[in-house]
């Protein structure tokens, strides 16, 4: 009796364990760990067992009611896409053990791309109560999705472990803002984000490249965060939010064009820090950070409020339409007096704070704060650029330590530009192009493209070159190359349209022969109405010559009314300029050609160019961004003797242009 009473003890603990844990998984499928899953939306199944090449699952769906156990493995195809479904992963790894959950791929080809799209929350999203860590996802293209992936745990309690590499984002837009209204403080605060990781520690993001979203990542609230070798490039409102951290650190990454395009109304930054402690920004580059619809800011990096031993060291930022730092407490959240130990060491600056304001920092509301900057080199926009900002005196903040720095500024492209319009024989199209008549372009002429591979290559001599085209609408995205090397990508798609625009430039090549390549990528912003490509002009940089005469020589005629002074930037640091009808500048000379020196920007008009009292050309010298040193016009082969130039002001315009003005800035007589 005995016996048979334990037996039936045993066998009525062993019913209740199996309807106890077959009731935790009503959903899900139990299986042993170290399982490795494969999964294809091209030739799969969700009837198949799931775990061999040759029998795979097909949705994503069918990964959602499983609960993965540590050493598992889900394996996505290459070259497959889904689209329509997040993945909601289940089941923790073990990071303290190093037995993770691996997400990752099988096959060849193209990475596996996840793209939800708007219907969706997120392409990767992990669940706050029962997400506890151990998970690694590497080698998946996410696009088009409100977020990329999200882990965000609720501040009572934390995950461990979490490994994201080798890993592509772009179009993650669309979370709770549209993609071209300037949002207010707390719209802006949940913006799409490529990575979001909240409350999570011990996380690597390695090898990841963001592009064309709303932000590239927000990271607050954990410890031991690292971020090594990411690219953050063409971002709408803001490069990288880093919160609540420490012992962390971003390095040997790349921060490109944050705010690019819509901006926030409270302001943007490429990296801004809040709330963290022992944590720090190596060996990173921060440049090309926008400041659109009148975002405050646009700085590179942003200390603001109660950061405690960070750093920035060895950092390259360049470039920035705001200050390289904005170092201040924010009384909304921060604690007067409690930021310190900003140092900032073996940094390169330059050419920052270009919408007006001081280059290197800018600094309120931080009494208390002892840093050290050291090591560094900074070169200012302009000479009359202020360095610091500390409430409006340039000078070093209370309390810092600066020693062994170089201070000056930047020494302008020495050479004069040359124009190459897109109708020139000496620019290569391969692939399917149309080229025809556009009114407004220079030249008013344009070759497009819409087929992804399609290119158009220029080989040139000089020190550098510009990409001018227009953005509209109905434009999508290219890759630049220089000499073969990977130089950037570029957005043409903007809500209003605009010709004659700067989209890439690259100064201080070797003076010799260089070529650059523009091809179309085939993806674009979801705005967008077409992934198309317009080419309508290259700008070669040449080294200066010999026969320059400048506009400040006595042998320039002026008449009618012009300015002429100082005009940073120019050719010998001066120019003249006019905005009369009929005025002129002329100039003899004794050659076989001559060049015109002068400035394309928002506000020019057009001249009437006359050789040897002959009209000879008509030049419109309108350009959205500023192009300074250009050849506006050139004769060559001329007999030699003595010739006379006029640059005659006619008064009109392009409807874009805001005015009608003339410059001159040099001759150059060959």
């Amino acid at each position: 009796m005995k016996q048979i009473s334990g037996l039936k003890v045993v066998l009525t603990l062993a019913l209740i364990a199996v309807g106890l844990f077959g009731m935790g998984r009503l959903d899900s499928t139990a299986h042993a760990a170290g399982i490795t899953y494969y999964i294809s939306s091209s030739v799969g199944n969700d009837s198949n067992s799931g775990t061999s090449t040759s029998a795979p699952w097909k949705t994503i769906s069918k990964l959602n009611q499983t609960t993965f156990q540590p050493g598992d493995t889900i394996l996505f195809k290459k070259g497959d896409v889904w689209t329509g479904e997040t993945l909601y992963p289940k089941g923790n790894g073990n990071y303290a053990a190093g037995n993770w959950i691996t997400v990752s791929t099988y096959s060849s080809g193209n990475r596996p791309v996840i793209s939800p799209g708007s219907s969706q929350p997120a392409a990767i999203r992990f669940d706050d109560t029962s997400f506890t860590g151990g998970w690694k996802i590497t080698g998946l293209d996410i696009q088009n999705a409100k977020m990329g992936i999200y882990a965000y745990k609720n501040r009572t309690s934390s995950a461990n472990g979490l490994w994201l590499e080798d890993l592509n984002f772009t179009n993650i837009t669309g979370n709770n803002i549209g993609a071209s209204t300037n949002p207010g403080f707390y719209d802006a605060v949940f913006c799409s984000q490529s990575i979001t990781v909240h409350s999570v520690n011990h996380v690597t993001i390695k090898n990841v490249t963001s592009s064309y979203s709303d932000m590239g990542m927000l990271l607050d609230w954990g410890d031991d965060i690292t971020v090594d070798n990411v690219r953050l490039d063409h971002h709408y409102r803001y490069g990288v939010w880093m919160a609540n951290l420490t012992n962390s650190v971003m390095k040997n990454s790349k921060v490109l064009y944050s705010g690019f395009r819509d901006g926030m109304t409270w302001g943007t930054a490429g990296i801004q820090f809040n709330n963290n402690a022992n944590t720090n920004i190596e060996d990173t580059e921060v440049a090309y950070t926008q400041a659109p619809n009148k975002s405050p800011d646009g700085v590179a990096i942003d200390f603001e409020s109660d950061n405690v031993n960070c750093q920035a060291l060895r950092v390259n930022v360049h470039d920035n339409q705001g200050s390289a730092f904005l170092i201040m407490e924010n009384p909304d959240w921060g604690t007067l007096g409690k930021q310190t130990g900003t140092h900032i060491k073996d940094g390169t600056f330059a050419n920052n704070g270009l919408r007006g304001v001081a280059g290197f920092i800018r600094y309120y509301n931080n009494s208390g704060n002892t840093s050290t900057v050291s090591g560094n080199t900074i070169l200012k926009a302009s000479s009359s650029q202020m360095l610091n900002d500390i409430g409006g005196v340039d000078s070093w903040p209370s309390g810092w330590t600066a020693s062994n720095n170089t201070i000056g500024t930047v020494i302008p492209a020495s050479g004069f530009s040359s124009l190459i319009d897109d109708s020139s024989g000496s620019i290569t199209y391969s692939g399917s192009w149309w080229s025809g008549t556009v009114a407004g372009f220079f030249k008013d002429s344009a070759h497009s493209t819409s087929t992804p591979g399609s290119y158009a290559e220029y080989t040139f001599n000089g020190t550098g070159i510009s990409w001018v085209s227009s953005v509209n609408s109905n434009l999508g995205r290219a890759d630049v190359t220089i000499d073969g090397v990977f130089a950037g990508s570029v957005e043409q798609y903007s809500t209003s349209g605009q010709a004659i625009v700067t989209l890439f430039q690259k100064t201080g090549l070797a003076n010799g022969t260089h070529t650059i390549r523009v091809t179309l990528r085939g993806d674009k912003s979801p705005q967008s109405g077409m992934a198309s490509m317009d080419v309508d002009a290259f700008v070669v940089l040449q080294p200066n010559v010999t026969g320059a005469i400048d506009d400040s020589a006595s042998g320039i005629t002026f008449a009618g009314s012009w300015w002429g002074g100082s005009a940073s930037g120019y050719y010998n640091q001066t120019a003249h300029a006019s905005s009369t009808a009929g005025n002129y500048a002329e100039v003899s000379f004794t050659g076989t050609g001559i060049s015109w020196i002068g400035a394309m920007n928002s506000a020019h008009g057009r001249a009437d160019v006359y050789l040897d009292g002959n009209l000879v050309n008509t030049v419109d010298t309108y350009a959205r961004d500023g192009i300074l040193q250009v050849r506006l016009y050139s004769a060559t082969g001329l007999s030699y003797g003595s010739h006379t130039l006029k640059i005659v002001v006619r008064g009109d315009k392009l409807p874009a242009s805001s005015n009608v003005t003339i410059d001159v800035d040099a001759f150059v007589v060959s």
